[in-house]
């Protein structure tokens, strides 16, 4: 991507003359400027004949292209066109560097965009909140969260966290098919009754909690709802003993709920190793989730929302509000 360049300085004396040294194919980011001035200087040599100096008029045989100068106003003019070289350098480097930023953001962009468009655009009607987003432990973000995902919004809030978007949808993608693969390994192998079904769960609230269970297993006359979950490190989550997490068995035991099922299991995969560790569980959590679906309800009845705490989601959040 580099560029081979044309080197033109002026220099000003104070007798009001002017001369132009030029360098062609002089190669950007690769040299120092004291190795740009060495270039540049190529034509400075004893030349035998005496002449004025063009600045001082001193006497001299030491000729620069096509003049002459002394060794006292050569140093001036080296010191002169050093300072030049470091300003052009530097104006390379910056612009060098802005450009790489410009073109590693577009590729990000190009991919992101890409993804985005070949997923699902479903909107939410008007009583419905996502299973995936009601076991989200920040009630703000559950809230923000589903209006976005609804055409007739109510807070219409800006996202605060674009970088974010880009970050995502790279990382979903690839859950996305790690979920895949395992769903069509075990349709091959075992009697698989629903995949990727949409699920329904009415409340005593105003609103229904929708969402896509991963699987639906009969294994040894017993249904088993099972959820895929992508991590990274799974090892060190096991024996920190941070799964299964709370949140997972929420969402599973809502779908669990909304088919009538007693048992379930959270499949968890690790993206880098491939290793994956089965949990099984029954329902549970769901007094919680339905008692946070009453406080939604006063919030969106008011038209406000609650006040934003820091916690380890906001990092992960579009609705970032801390730093």
């Amino acid at each position: 991507m580099e560029k081979w360049r044309k080197i033109k300085i002026i220099i000003k004396f104070e007798t009001n003359k002017e001369v132009t040294i030029e360098y062609q194919n002089m190669k950007p980011f690769s040299i120092s400027p004291f190795k740009y001035l060495k270039k540049l200087m190529i034509y400075y040599y004893d030349s035998g004949k005496i002449k004025n100096c063009i600045e001082c008029k001193t006497e001299t045989t030491k000729k620069l292209k096509d003049f002459y100068l002394c060794n006292n106003c050569y140093k001036d003019t080296k010191k002169l066109i050093t300072s030049y070289c470091k300003i052009l350098i530097h104006e390379d480097k910056e612009l060098k560097n802005m450009n790489e930023e410009i073109t590693k953001q577009k590729i990000k962009e190009l991919i992101a965009t890409n993804i985005k468009t070949n997923g699902n655009t479903y909107h939410l009607r008007k009583n419905e909140i996502r299973i995936s987003h009601i076991i989200t432990p920040c009630t703000r973000k559950i809230i923000l969260d589903r209006d976005l995902d609804r055409e007739d919004k109510i807070y219409n809030f800006p996202i605060l966290n674009q970088d974010y978007i880009l970050q995502n949808i790279p990382i979903t993608a690839l859950g996305t098919k790690i979920h895949e693969l395992i769903q069509q390994s075990i349709k091959d192998k075992a009697q698989t009754l629903k995949i990727e079904e949409k699920v329904n769960l009415e409340t005593d609230t105003k609103f229904d909690l929708v969402g896509h269970l991963d699987l639906l297993l009969l294994i040894e006359n017993n249904l088993l709802v099972c959820d895929i979950k992508t991590t990274n490190d799974l090892d060190f989550q096991i024996e920190r003993e941070y799964v299964p997490k709370k949140e997972h068995i929420q969402q599973n035991s809502l779908y669990m709920k909304a088919l009538n099922i007693k048992n379930g299991a959270i499949i968890y995969v690790d993206r880098s190793t491939g290793r994956m560790k089965v949990y099984l569980h029954e329902q549970e959590y769901i007094d919680e989730i339905m008692l946070k679906l009453i406080k939604i309800q006063e919030y969106e009845k008011n038209k406000t929302l609650p006040d934003p705490r820091k916690i380890w989601l906001c990092n992960y959040c579009l609705h970032k509000c801390f730093s």
